[in-house]
């Protein structure tokens, strides 16, 4: 599963917009992307589970749209739904 989250240019810092992913084995990374391109900038490190809370991922997502680099400090706690997600995935996959 994957997640896919995008703000355009009008909204944020710097020449383009920004995409933030999640790779269910890789967790949470961005990439820099405008008309034609998508620069792949690296994981977001203080996204520490890749199941973060949405209030993780919303500070996340804010200091990349707001700074244009993901936020310094940590955010190491999981989501309290992750157990649930991860049984309707492993389900859905054994269909």
């Amino acid at each position: 599963m994957r997640i896919r989250l995008r703000w355009d240019v009008s909204r944020c810092a710097g020449p383009g917009g920004i995409r933030l992913f999640r790779g269910e084995e890789s967790g949470w990374a961005y990439a820099y992307v405008g008309p034609g391109y998508s620069m792949p900038r690296g994981p977001v490190t203080s996204l520490r589970h890749v199941y973060a809370t949405p209030e993780s991922v919303a500070a996340a997502a804010d200091s990349l749209v707001r700074t244009g680099w993901p936020p310094a400090e940590a955010h190491g706690e999981e989501w309290s739904q992750a157990g649930a997600v991860c049984a309707a995935i492993n389900a859905y996959r054994l269909r």
